[in-house]
Parts: C-alpha cells; structure tokens; sequence
C-alpha cells in the first residue's frame, strides 16, 4: 500500500474556531464575488495569448476521447508511480493526488496531446509542439480547504523559451473558486522566486538570487487583472509556463484532470541543480529530447 502523507499548517487557525455555519457563510460571500471572466472569441485567441498569458477554449476534448481519458486517469490514480504523491491534510476527508511523466504508461495522455498540438502551436507561434510533461492532478471530494497558493510553473523547470504552453484538462465540472485562476499579462515579467507550497522554502533558486517574491495577490485582488472560468468536462484551460495562476479554494465535489505542458521552437534546456522533468527516471527525456507532437510527420517519426 502507498504511504499517505499527512499535512497541516497553521494557517487560518483562528477562522477555524469559528462556528462552521458562521464559516461556511464566509465562504459563501467570498465566493460569490469571484467574477467569470469572458471567454475569448476564436479569431482572438491567438492575440490573446500573445498578451495575457492565458485563456480557456471550450470542448476541445470531446466523445469518445474524453470518455477514455476519464477512465485512464481513475486507473491512473490506482497505480500512482514512485514519482507521484498522494497527500492527505486534516480535517479533510479526501486526498490529494499527483504524478508525473507517465504518457508512456497511459497511451490517451499523449493522444489527447497530439489532438490539441496544431491549436497550440498556433496561439504559440511556433513550428514544432513537443510535450514536456504530463500531470496528473487530483483532488478528491472533501478537499475543500485545500488551495493552490499563486505561483508560475517555469522558474521550477528546467528550461528558458517564451513558447510554452501548460494545458489543464478536466474530466469534471469543475466550478469557478475550485477552477484555475491567472494574473493576466504575468507571463512577460522575470520569473518570481519559487517556494515550496509546504514550508515556503526557496529549494530552487536560492535567497541570494535576487529573484522578486510573488506578489501578495489575496491582500488586494482588485489590484491585480485576475482571469478564471468555471470549466466542464472536455475544456481546456491554458497558460505560459511563466503566467501567475492558483486556485481559490479546494474542492467539494472532487475534479479530475490531466495537464499537458507542450513547448515550442525557442524552448531550452538548462541545467539545473534539482531534479525536473528532463531527468525523472520514467521518461525518455535524457539530454533534452522530448516527444514531438507537432507537426504530424515529425511526430510519426519518433
């Protein structure tokens, strides 16, 4: 059997002495001033992201690719790898599940990746999509209090380039405050500093680095272009690698979803000194080669 890691923080401490129905009113009221954001006509989607750094596209899995894809990923959390982890915070009652790199034992993964591939080499402007990594993300019902603090994903990677593109699939609805929400236009700036979301600790680049913290977004959300849609099963919500994004609350009812993080022309490999996706044991991404999606020819070929 997997070992369950268990987290706490003391975080928010006092709101939990609240009564609950004093705190689920809270909730209630913060939620109901998420905005929805508008979605983006086709014919604006590449200027779009061009300059915001994210945006959503509607029912880009549909059929019986995304019936599939729901059952690779409840027998994916089955068989979660070494790389993966499972983790369990009180007082929830559900889990939270991840893992990585693992296209090569569940096919759909990267058929999924080459049917979104054209798409995204366009809104990246880049001839070739190769696919950097694939994760899973789940969260089971009774997660509601588990948050995804603001972050961008590249200063963790193992890569520079400005073509990226990270693509969250879910295979449930997935309402507004448990959905993915974006700083609009963060993806331009120089990366933030990354933290560990346990302990907050810089284990990336170090203090010394000079790197700008991210921002305090929850102390004045007004103050910063925030970007978030409710999603259904099948949509697809994009962001560069470098674009601010978290999400506002847990989940209730539980969501599945596969991430695709795809990478165009200018994208290169870096070394670093921790571990990333181009040196997990279970991928074929030693020195930099990563599965080309796009164009179809190059793709047949590998």
């Amino acid at each position: 059997a997997r070992k369950v890691l268990y987290y706490d923080e003391n975080v928010g401490i006092l709101a939990r002495l609240l009564p609950v129905s004093i705190r689920a009113a809270m909730a209630a009221a913060e939620v109901a001033n998420l905005s929805v954001s508008p979605v983006c006509p086709p014919e604006k989607r590449v200027e779009t992201f061009q300059e915001e750094g994210c945006l959503i596209i509607r029912g880009m899995v549909q059929g019986d690719l995304l019936e599939r894809l729901r059952k690779e990923i409840d027998r994916h959390v089955e068989d979660i790898s070494p790389l993966g982890d499972v983790v369990h915070r009180p007082p929830d009652a559900g889990r939270f599940i991840q893992d990585y790199c693992s296209y090569s034992r569940f096919p759909v993964y990267r058929e999924v990746g080459r049917l979104v591939a054209p798409a995204m080499a366009e809104l990246m402007g880049s001839r070739t999509v190769r696919l950097y990594q694939d994760q899973l993300l789940v969260k089971e019902a009774g997660t509601g209090s588990w948050k995804t603090h603001w972050h961008a994903d590249q200063p963790y990677f193992d890569i520079d380039g400005k073509q990226t593109i990270s693509i969250w699939i879910p295979v449930d609805d997935v309402p507004r405050e448990s959905s993915l929400e974006f700083v609009a236009k963060s993806h331009s700036r120089p990366y933030y500093l990354p933290r560990s979301f346990v302990d907050g600790k810089a284990k990336w680049f170090p203090e010394s680095a000079g790197l700008e913290e991210v921002p305090d977004i929850e102390r004045d959300r007004a103050a910063f272009p925030i970007r978030g849609w409710d999603a259904r099963p099948g949509d697809a919500l994009l962001h560069n690698f470098n674009c601010l994004h978290g999400s506002y609350a847990g989940s209730v009812s539980g969501r599945r979803v596969l991430s695709l993080r795809l990478i165009g022309d200018d994208v290169e490999v870096k070394k670093r000194e921790w571990r990333t996706p181009t040196s997990f044991a279970n991928n074929d991404n030693e020195g930099g080669r990563f599965p080309v999606l796009w164009p179809p020819e190059e793709a047949d070929a590998e």
